[in-house]
């Protein structure tokens, strides 16, 4: 919220303000400062402290040439603490803009990680990894009438209870928004292990909650430190500008409704003056600055393939209660996704029945991870033989999920597969025919020694 300041309306001492319509030194129009003293009755002044990079000065300004801003929240293990903003007006015109594009309805928005740059005269001024952030409010954050209940509720329960209410609310308006932290290590492990509040620096919502009247009124901060200028100038020009981006990356591959990756691709965009100001080294620093962003974030992409994601992509995605992965302990415990991919594809050679339809879906699961259409496909063929081959088990359901995940991504319609396969052969020795019963059993076992001792390396 900002409006202007009158005669009777002054702003006190520490709140926090920004300059406008100022003549003889018009280079600080549009900075933002904090008020050191108490109006002067001599000259009906008063002093504002405006800092330009590691410089800060005092000007002695009239209130008519002052707009209050109100300063947005942050959390971190401390509670609720004031968060340095730019201009709140500013913030609204750019998320609303945001919102309105809808970036987190893109194919794969929610797990692509962008590099984002401010760059001056070649220089950086701020670097991060920033992603789409696309979480389900709960239900009774879209009612006034039930947020209005439980407000009732915690001002009856005590000041606990409001803090926690306020964090919900919060959370609930961020579910929709902009992610942004330092290092590409915890932004992967944010988005791959959903440990947000280890991870997590800032994040931005746009979310329309009834109690608020701005859609960017939230920012929230999980680190004892609150945002630099730069961090909310970089936060700003990637709400203005990452939509735009990640709908013009070309998906690969371009037979599929929903692509598995993207083309490498950059981009460089002028940040808009209201942001500059913030970043000025002195008054009147008209230096352009600059926003890169980049996909992919980094150039030698670090490797995902370790055991904590492998118990991610294959067991936890597993039926309760299911025995085909090796225990953690075990000597065929596997390490990586690749370990799990060459166990399970061993195992289903092996086994017959549902026991080899568990393996068949753990193949499936270890290999839809991968990211690759060959393995795409081959996980698809896998879920249909598993479908079959466990139907009305937990098994069967869970491939059946799985199926229709990898199929709303080529654009194919799950029943149909299931009925026809689309003329994809599964994987495994298949049966040889014209033969008698026991030759053919024979036959089959040959074929699943030499395939199993391929890959043992025999």
């Amino acid at each position: 919220m900002e409006f202007a300041a009158s005669e009777d309306d002054k702003p006190p001492r520490g709140a926090t303000v920004a300059l406008h319509g100022l003549a003889k030194q018009a280079q600080h129009n549009g900075a933002t400062g904090i008020v050191t003293d108490e109006i002067n009755e001599k000259d009906g002044r008063l002093g504002v402290r405006i800092a330009y990079g590691e410089k800060a000065r005092t000007l002695r300004v009239k209130p008519g040439n002052l707009r209050r801003v109100e300063a947005c929240a942050s959390f971190d293990e401390r509670g609720v603490a004031p968060c340095r903003v730019l201009s709140p007006k500013l913030m609204k015109e750019i998320a609303a803009s945001f919102r309105e594009k809808r970036p987190w309805a893109l194919p794969r928005a929610a797990e692509t990680i962008v590099r984002a740059q401010l760059l001056r005269e070649d220089a950086t001024i701020e670097e991060g990894y920033v992603s789409v952030s696309n979480s389900d409010p709960p239900a009774w954050a879209a009612s006034q009438e039930e947020i209005a209940k439980r407000a009732k509720q915690a001002q009856d329960a005590g000041l606990e209870a409001m803090a926690t209410l306020r964090d919900e609310l919060d959370g609930a308006a961020c579910a929709k928004g902009l992610r942004f932290t330092h290092s590409f290590e915890h932004h992967a492990r944010l988005l791959y292990e959903g440990r947000p509040r280890e991870a997590l620096a800032l994040l931005v919502g746009v979310g329309d909650l009834g109690r608020r009247d701005s859609p960017a009124s939230v920012c929230r901060c999980y680190r004892a430190e609150e945002p630099s200028d730069s961090e909310m100038a970089l936060l700003a020009g990637c709400l203005e500008h990452v939509p735009r981006f990640l709908a013009s990356l070309k998906g690969l591959p371009e037979s599929f409704a929903v692509p598995l990756s993207y083309d490498a691709k950059e981009t460089t965009h002028e940040l808009r003056k209201e942001l500059r100001i913030t970043l000025a080294e002195e008054p009147g620093d008209a230096r352009p600055i600059y926003l890169r962003l980049t996909y992919p974030a980094l150039p030698d992409m670090p490797s995902l393939e370790n055991v904590k994601r492998a118990r991610i992509v294959v067991e936890k995605q597993l039926p309760a209660g299911s025995t085909v992965a090796p225990r953690f302990g075990s000597k065929t415990a596997y390490a990586t996704v690749k370990d799990a991919e060459r166990y399970h594809r061993i195992q289903s050679t092996q086994l017959t029945g549902r026991t080899r339809a568990g393996h068949e879906l753990a193949l499936a699961l270890a290999l839809a991870s991968y990211r690759r259409e060959p393995e795409h496909r081959e996980a698809m063929a896998l879920c249909r033989r598993a479908v079959h081959g466990a139907r009305g088990a937990d098994v069967g359901e869970r491939a059946e999920e799985l199926l229709e995940e990898l199929c709303a991504a080529t654009g194919d319609d799950a029943q149909t597969f299931l009925g026809e396969g689309l003329g994809v052969r599964p994987v495994g020795p298949r049966p040889p025919r014209n033969l008698e019963r026991g030759a053919a059993e024979r036959e089959l076992e040959r074929r699943t020694r030499a395939q199993r001792n391929l890959h043992l390396g025999a």
